[in-house]
């Protein structure tokens, strides 16, 4: 048997179906490979969905025990499986067609212990939600010991389901993940991977994880805070055992802010005081700046302000989850209604998370529009934006490397996209997303001077400077700069004529002073 995956079941009745069916479309014999469904207790009717599917296929293996959990119900499909390699998979997810006979592929061609894979999200209404900037540090297809996988490649998060484990690996050292925890996920990563010496990243995406409300991960309680707060204290302890790397204070830092918004959201007076606590004790005025933009920003504001600062600032985001979470109710409903939903709880929705992301950005000038829960922004460190600026739903501007200056009072239509950077093509013997060593020409700022006006769908790529007071048609691609007052347009872009005269120029700006 080639692979073993585990499927622990409780309570998703609605989702197996796809689940196993997403494992079944495979591109391996079924005959070299199990689906080991463990039915943990569950409540619903998950073990007559799952019974119909075995029916039909016999590499599907039931087992039902008592309730004890995930962690538990995992442990059990692993004792269960007599596949080379074991992949715990969630079974509200699913996985991506045709992926097993290139997974064990690749873990057999490097004698690999473990295989890191990518994945993507998606939410209730079938969108795809742009994963956190800080999911991966760095694409490196090399193969690596665990802990320099863990500081370089590896970002904070360490979902269970995102590995395939050699068997033996796993049974030798006796890992098992502790039961009765919450996110158990990352404390047995803690335990595993600094052991491992042959990991590497796998290049294709191999997963979907779905967010939906009342699953494990979208739900808050005082349990969960204080499990999360006993592997942070694991994180401390491994950061002591292996000391002066830093991964194990990288995943502390995005735990502990996690803590304190969730312990906000419910009063939770305890978890508050544990994080003032464990940030004085262990990580100090040191918080590595991770996760997504608004804990990115809580970070910042603690390392600069202190815990009080960071602690206001906390409420106001769960203040927006509220209101987040109303306005995702509220879309459900109207859509299982068949009801037009109105724009305005989408648009306060927007008015309040664009706070967070303005103060993330290297630089924001005052009355600046933006529209970030439709738009899809990564590097906002890098992100410069002048004032009175207008940046509409939908926007893609990605400054990961170098930055994007835009000016003030700078008008774009709809779909805008900005990329300051690219990838090497020049790279004999990789595949282009493998060439990772990006020489200094791969990126170059973007700068859009004042008084700018781009139409729809444009596309504005590295090293770009487009001149003040321009106007650039809708569905231009602008690879050159071009000179104050240039109205430009085409694939490539090109100046068609200007504005103003020389002396009309002097004038116009002699009355915008």
């Amino acid at each position: 048997m080639l692979l073993s995956l585990i499927l622990p079941v409780y309570n998703v009745e609605a989702y197996l179906g796809r689940c196993i069916e997403s494992c079944l479309n495979q591109d391996l014999p079924k005959s070299e490979y199990e689906i080991i469904v463990v039915i943990d207790g569950s409540p619903d009717n998950s073990i007559d969905v799952a019974k119909r599917y075995q029916e039909k296929n016999k590499n599907i293996k039931i087992v039902t025990r008592e309730n004890g959990g995930l962690s538990a119900a995992r442990n059990t499909g692993l004792q269960e499986a007599s596949g080379d390699y074991v992949w715990f998979i969630d079974s509200d997810d699913a996985i991506t067609e045709n992926s097993l006979k290139g997974i064990y592929e690749e873990m057999t061609r490097h004698s690999l212990e473990v295989l890191w894979l990518k994945w993507h999200n998606m939410n209730e209404f079938q969108e795809r939600v742009p994963l956190y900037d800080c999911t991966l540090c760095k694409e490196d297809y090399s193969v690596q010991n665990g802990l320099d996988f863990m500081c370089s490649v590896m970002g904070i998060y360490y979902f269970a389901w995102s590995f395939v484990f050699k068997r033996d690996f796993l049974n030798q050292n006796g890992f098992l993940f502790k039961e009765g925890l919450f996110y158990e996920d990352t404390e047995f990563a803690y335990h595993v991977l600094p052991l491992v010496k042959r990991i590497k990243l796998y290049h294709k995406d191999c997963y979907t994880y779905s967010i939906r409300q009342g699953s494990i991960a979208q739900t808050i309680s005082s349990k969960k805070i204080d499990d999360l707060l006993s592997i942070v204290n694991t994180a401390k302890t491994m950061d002591a055992k292996y000391p002066g790397l830093i991964c194990f204070r990288r995943s502390a830092s995005n735990i502990l802010v996690t803590v304190l918004n969730q312990s906000l959201a419910i009063g939770y007076k305890k978890g508050i005081k544990q994080v003032k606590y464990i940030l004085k004790s262990f990580l100090h005025h040191d918080l590595s700046v991770v996760g997504s933009g608004p804990n990115r920003l809580l970070i910042k504001c603690y390392n600069h302000g202190g815990f009080a600062l960071m602690k206001a600032l906390s409420c106001g985001f769960c203040y927006i989850k509220k209101v987040r979470n109303y306005y995702r109710n509220v879309r459900l409903s109207a859509i299982r209604g068949g009801q037009k939903l109105t724009l305005v709880p989408s648009y306060l929705y927007d008015k309040l998370l664009a706070f967070f992301y303005k103060g993330a950005m290297k630089y924001c000038g005052k009355h600046v529009y933006i529209r970030p829960s439709s738009s899809d922004f990564k590097g906002l460190c890098n992100l410069s934006v002048g004032d009175y600026t207008s940046i509409p739903k939908g926007s893609v501007f990605y400054c990961t490397e170098a930055p994007l200056i835009i000016g003030k009072k700078v008008i774009f239509g709809p779909h805008p996209t900005i990329i300051t950077g690219d990838h090497r093509i020049d790279v004999i013997g990789k595949y282009i997303m493998d060439s990772n060593d990006k020489l200094p020409e791969n990126d170059a700022a973007v700068v859009i001077e004042d008084d700018v006006w781009t139409g729809a769908n444009v596309t504005i790529l590295k090293g770009v400077t487009i001149g003040r007071g321009s106007v650039v048609a809708a569905g231009a691609v602008v690879t050159k700069s071009c000179p104050p007052y240039s109205i430009i347009a085409g694939v490539p872009a090109k100046v068609l004529k200007m504005r103003f005269t020389p002396t009309e120029i002097v004038e116009h700006e002699k009355l915008l002073r």
